[in-house]
C-alpha cells in the first residue's frame, strides 16, 4: 500500500489500540482479567517482603531496601522485553507497507511501553508505602514514599531502555556481547547494593531495636540511601521529578530520531542470531552416564534435550537464561576474592548469630536466596518460546505420552545438570577456602536438597510445557512473579536452616527429609 505518510491523531490511536491489544492478548480471551491477577500477585509477594523489612529494619533502613527492591524488578523487566517494550518486532515490516510515518508507530509503542511499566512499578510502590506510614503515622509518607519510588523505578527502566537503544544502533556487531557485559554490570550494582545493606547492625543489644543499614561502607553511596535520606526534603521530589523527566524525554527523542535505524538493524541481529548455532561437544562418558543413568526414560531424554537444542540454537533464549547463570556466580566468587564477614556465611556480629546458637556456621541468606531464585527462573523462563515461533502446544497434545510430568522433570534434570550441580561444587570449593570442609558440607547439603525438595513440590502445580507460551510483555511479566516467590520461600527455607543448624542432628534429620520428600515426589 502506498500513500501520503499519515501523521493524523486518528492513526496514532488506532496503533496505540493495536499495540495494547497485542500487549494484552490471550488466548482464552481474558487478557485483562490475568493481567490483574498478575498485578494482584505482584501487591500480595511486595507486602510479604515490606512486612519482613518493616519487621527487621528501622525507616530509612526500610526505604533502602524497598527502593532497591523495586529497581531490580523494574530493570529486570526492561532489560528482558526489551524487544516487546519498543520494537515492534515481526509487526514493523508489515506496518512499513502501510501509509504510516514512523513517528507515530514508535509513539504509540513508546506510550504502551509506559504504560505496561507504570502498573508494575505502582505494584512494586504501593505495599512498601503503606508501611512506611507506620514508622511515624505520618499521612504525607505514604505518598513521599510512592512518588519517590514510581519516579526512581521509571528512571531506571528507561535508562536501561536507552542504553540498549543505543548499543543496537551504535554497535550492532557486538550488542550481544555488549547486552551481556550491560546485564553483568547492574548485577553487579545488585550485588553491592546488597552486600552493603546484608551487614546491618543494632544499636544496642536489644532485640526491639530494629536494624540500620547506613552505617556499613558503601551504602551512603547508593543512590537508594540518597533519597531514602532526604525523603522529607522538598528538593527530593523536585529533584527526581525533573531526573525521571529529562531520562525519559531523552530517551524518547533519542529513540524516536533513530527508530528506522533501530528496527532494520534489530530485524538484522534476529535474523543473524539464528543462523549462528553453539556447537558444544559434550565428552563421551558423560553422555553415556546421561542417557544411561541420570534420565530414566525415553520422556525425560527427549525434553532434556528439547532444552539443550533450543539453547544452542537460539541466541534470543540465551539471552534470558544469562542472568540467571551470572547472578550465583558473581556471589559467591566475590564472596571468596573479598574476605569481609557476612559474604559467605551469615555475620557472627549480627542478631540473629547473637541470638541463636549455632553448631555450624550458616550460609548468608542472600546466597541460598539467589540461588533458589536463579534456579526457579531458569525452569520458569523454559515455558517461553522464541520470538519466532508461535503455536507449539498442538505438539504436547499430539503426542501418544499424556504424562506431562516427566517432560517437565527432563527440563528440570536439565538445569539441575549444566547450572546447579556445577554451582553447588563451585560454592562447597569457596566455603571450604573459607572455612572448614564439614562447614561446607553441611550447608551445600541443607540448601541444595532444600531447593531440590522446593522444585519438586512446585513441579507438581506444574501444568505448562515447555516453549508453548508466547514471548510477550504479558506472558513474561507474569513469569517474574517467580521472583517474588522465590523471595517469600526462600525467607522460610532460612527461618527452617536456622532452627535446624542448632544441633547436628536437627541438620541432618531436615536434609535426609528433603531428600526421602523429594524421592517420593519425583518417583513417578
Amino acid at each position: 500500500m502506498t500513500g501520503e505518510l499519515r501523521t493524523d491523531s486518528g492513526s496514532y490511536k488506532l496503533l496505540l489500540r493495536l499495540f495494547l491489544m497485542l500487549d494484552f492478548r490471550d488466548r482464552e480471551n481474558s487478557g485483562k482479567k490475568k493481567f490483574i491477577g498478575i498485578l494482584t500477585a505482584y501487591l500480595v509477594a511486595n507486602t510479604a517482603m515490606a512486612f519482613n523489612y518493616f519487621s527487621v529494619f528501622d525507616k530509612t533502613s526500610f526505604a533502602v531496601l524497598s527502593l532497591s527492591s523495586c529497581l531490580f524488578l523494574m530493570a529486570l523487566l526492561s532489560m528482558n522485553e526489551y524487544d516487546n517494550l519498543i520494537l515492534a518486532g515481526n509487526s514493523i515490516q508489515l506496518l512499513s507497507t502501510l501509509p504510516l510515518d514512523e513517528s507515530s508507530v514508535f509513539r504509540a509503542k513508546f506510550i504502551t511501553a509506559l504504560l505496561f511499566l507504570l502498573p508494575f512499578a505502582s505494584a512494586c510502590s504501593i505495599p512498601p508505602a503503606v508501611f512506611y506510614y507506620f514508622y511515624d503515622h505520618n499521612p504525607a509518607d505514604p505518598l513521599l514514599f510512592f512518588l519517590a519510588s514510581v519516579m526512581f523505578s521509571t528512571m531506571l527502566a528507561c535508562i536501561f531502555i536507552t542504553a540498549y537503544s543505543v548499543i543496537i544502533l551504535k554497535f550492532p556487531q557486538r550488542a550481544a556481547l555488549m547486552m551481556t557485559i550491560l546485564q553483568a554490570l547492574f548485577f553487579a550494582f545488585v550485588f553491592y547494593s546488597s552486600v552493603s545493606a546484608s551487614g546491618a547492625s543494632r544499636k544496642g543489644n536489644s532485640l526491639i531495636q530494629k536494624m540500620n543499614v547506613l552505617d556499613n561502607p558503601g551504602t551512603e553511596f547508593l543512590p537508594q540511601s540518597f533519597i531514602a535520606r532526604s525523603m522529607h526534603e522538598p528538593w527530593t521530589l523536585a529533584v527526581l521529578l525533573v531526573a525521571a523527566t529529562l531520562v525519559v524525554i531523552s530517551g524518547y527523542l533519542f529513540i524516536s530520531r533513530n527508530y528506522a535505524a533501530l528496527s532494520t538493524n534489530a530485524l538484522m541481529l534476529s535474523s543473524k542470531r539464528r543462523k549462528k548455532k553453539l556447537n558444544i561437544r559434550t565428552p563421551e562418558f558423560l553422555s553415556r552416564f546421561v542417557n544411561s543413568n541420570y534420565l530414566r526414560n525415553d520422556v525425560e531424554r527427549s525434553s532434556f534435550y528439547l532444552v539443550a537444542d533450543h539453547l544452542t540454537a537460539s541466541r534470543f533464549l540465551r539471552i534470558r537464561y544469562i542472568p540467571y547463570f551470572i547472578m550465583p556466580v558473581a556471589f559467591i566468587l566475590i564472596g571468596l576474592l573479598i574476605d569481609a564477614e557476612g559474604l559467605l556465611y551469615l555475620n557472627t556480629a549480627g542478631s540473629i548469630s547473637r541470638t541463636f546458637s549455632f553448631e555450624y556456621p550458616m550460609l548468608s541468606p542472600s546466597i541460598t536466596i539467589i540461588l533458589l531464585m536463579s534456579s526457579r527462573m531458569l525452569i520458569s523462563n523454559t515455558k517461553i518460546m522464541d520470538d519466532i515461533t508461535h503455536g507449539t502446544d498442538w505438539i504436547y497434545k499430539s503426542l501418544p505420552q499424556k504424562d506431562g510430568h516427566q517432560i517437565l522433570k527432563g527440563v528440570s534434570k536439565f538445569f539441575y545438570l549444566v547450572f546447579f550441580i556445577p554451582v553447588m561444587i563451585i560454592l562447597f570449593i569457596v566455603l571450604s577456602a573459607r572455612g572448614s570442609i564439614e562447614s561446607a558440607l553441611i550447608n551445600v547439603l541443607f540448601t541444595g536438597f532444600g531447593i531440590y525438595f522446593i522444585n519438586s513440590v512446585a513441579s507438581l502445580f506444574d501444568k505448562t510445557m515447555p516453549f508453548t507460551i508466547e514471548s510477550g510483555k504479558f506472558n513474561s511479566a507474569s513469569k517474574l512473579l517467580e521472583i517474588f516467590t522465590a523471595m517469600i520461600i526462600g525467607i522460610i527455607l532460612i527461618l527452617i536452616q536456622i532452627f535446624a543448624f542448632q544441633n547436628i542432628i536437627f541438620a541432618v534429620a531436615t536434609i535426609a527429609s528433603f531428600i526421602i520428600i523429594s524421592f517420593l515426589l519425583n518417583r513417578n
